[in-house]
């Protein structure tokens, strides 16, 4: 499947990642050897990157959206949902991932 093995290395945020590469192993070619994934998609800095990041997106529009939402129903009175909500998230593909990507299948559109 792979031509050989594949290290990832994933970050818990796209803000600090340039510390994160630059102490990598300087031996490590990004991404022809290694990839990188950040979490956040904070597209100003996964942009910039060299090469451009690859991110999951966390969804944090929306998120901000529905908890705001659920704070004014709770300040008029209304009851609180109990339990979890989960929001979909996303993972927004950029240069950093290419080698881990080259061999993988595609998802592709069912056909109805």
């Amino acid at each position: 499947m792979f031509r050989k093995p594949c290290p990832a290395l994933v970050d818990s945020t796209s803000k600090p990642l340039p510390s994160s590469v630059t102490s990598r192993p300087k031996s490590s070619r990004v991404p022809e050897e290694v990839g990188l994934v950040g979490v956040d998609n904070w597209e100003v800095m996964s942009e910039d990157c060299r090469p451009p990041l690859t991110t999951i997106d966390l969804n944090l529009t929306d998120l901000g959206h529905i908890a705001a939402t659920k704070l004014l129903r709770a300040i008029e009175g209304h009851p609180l949902e109990k339990g979890v909500q989960l929001l979909p998230c996303r993972l927004v593909t950029r240069r950093s991932t290419e080698m881990l990507l080259e061999n993988t299948i595609r998802p592709r559109t069912p056909i109805v």
